[in-house]
């Protein structure tokens, strides 16, 4: 029996405006909170960006973030609890309070990879892997630099949660970032799964100009026919121009059929073709008091064939939309503001945490 899948990364960004006619400077200090010591290299940055730095020897950061504007910022290193936090830039300045961090007590060290706890790790992590890097995980370009930061809690039917937050690191040579991904929430099983944290992006070094021109290609390959890509031509209704064939329809996905890879209802009823002319009679925009976010609604499924890339079996990418409440809220470039007020099912519902990209992208 194919599982249904729901994979939602979310990450609150609060309107980032990214205006680059203004610098502003933020700085801090991380310290350990049972000896008062600074952490180094303790890497902090703006949820969902390429912004940050980390710690010196005596746990200060410094880094420019642009214009005035609410951020949300990360705290992370691999021996203490990941920290989030809110701040509002006003003035061309702005210093934060000093960050306590607490230790994590289990050591990394003390993982025997051959004792019998770590072989049942080793069985939840092989899962986790598989449900954060999809069905479509090209293997050779990503490495997980920490992946003994990762502990897990099981329950009753095979559910899988964190045992705690934690930040995940990852060598992503596919688009050319290393990606910190601050795991809040996980639930793994058998007919649900959903994760929910705060990704910051670090620009890798390039070795050649050639292998700058690759990352671009990919990170543009990551982008055409993702979930931001449809909504942000439905906002600005260019989907035929972004090559989507669009349909809403009124029958839920109840029966399945394919591989995991391509999960569609079958007997889809009352389909609408959906184009220019019709789309805002089917899929309502609206504003909302924040400029740099929108409303949409509908009722029923939203059907989106990507025309221009093919999958495993020669067909167009096809996915099925759900709003959970018939409306959900994106930023203009098309991100959610919280995936899980969605879900997916099809190609999308199977795309991995190595092909997200910057909020700034």
């Amino acid at each position: 029996m194919l599982r249904r899948f729901i994979h939602s990364i979310s990450f609150l960004l609060l309107g980032l405006p990214f205006n680059t006619s203004a610098q502003h400077h933020i700085s801090g200090q991380v310290f350990d909170i049972t000896t008062l010591q600074p952490v180094e290299l303790c890497n902090v940055y703006i949820v969902g960006t390429t912004l940050g730095a980390s710690t010196d020897t005596k746990g200060h950061f410094s880094f420019e973030v642009p214009d005035s504007g609410d951020y949300e910022l990360v705290y992370s290193h691999v021996g203490y609890l990941p920290q989030l936090i809110s701040f509002k830039t006003q003035t061309d300045s702005l210093v934060l309070d000093p960050m306590p961090l607490d230790p994590i007590t289990t050591s990394v060290d003390e993982v025997v990879v051959t004792g019998k706890k770590d072989r049942k790790w080793q069985r939840q992590y092989d899962r986790f892997l598989k449900y954060i890097m999809g069905t479509h995980f090209r293997e050779k370009n990503v490495e997980i630099l920490n992946p003994y930061a990762v502990e897990f809690k099981e329950g009753g039917r095979g559910m899988l949660t964190e045992a705690r937050p934690f930040t995940l690191n990852m060598k992503n040579d596919y688009t050319g970032y290393e990606v910190h991904f601050l795991v809040q929430r996980l639930f793994l099983s058998k007919s649900n799964q959903f994760m929910v944290g705060y990704p910051g992006f670090t620009p890798l070094t390039s070795n050649s100009p050639d292998q700058v021109t690759l990352w671009k290609k990919n990170r543009l390959k990551a982008y055409e026919g993702s979930l931001r890509h449809i909504f942000k031509s439905i906002l600005e209704n260019k989907l035929e121009q972004a090559g989507f064939d669009t349909q809403i329809t009124e029958k839920n996905p109840v029966k399945f059929q394919g591989s995991a890879s391509k999960i569609l209802p079958i007997e889809v009823d009352n389909t609408i073709n959906i184009n220019a002319q019709n789309l805002f009679e089917h899929v309502k925009v609206s504003a909302t008091e924040n400029p740099n976010i929108k409303k949409i609604a509908f009722k029923e499924l939203l059907r989106v064939t990507y025309t221009r890339e093919v999958n495993s079996f020669g067909e167009p990418q096809q996915t099925l939309i759900e709003a959970m409440e018939g409306e959900f809220l994106v930023y203009t470039n098309g991100i959610p503001v919280n995936p899980t007020a969605l879900k997916l099912y099809g190609y999308l519902a199977s795309e991995g945490l190595y092909e997200m990209l910057p909020f700034d992208y």
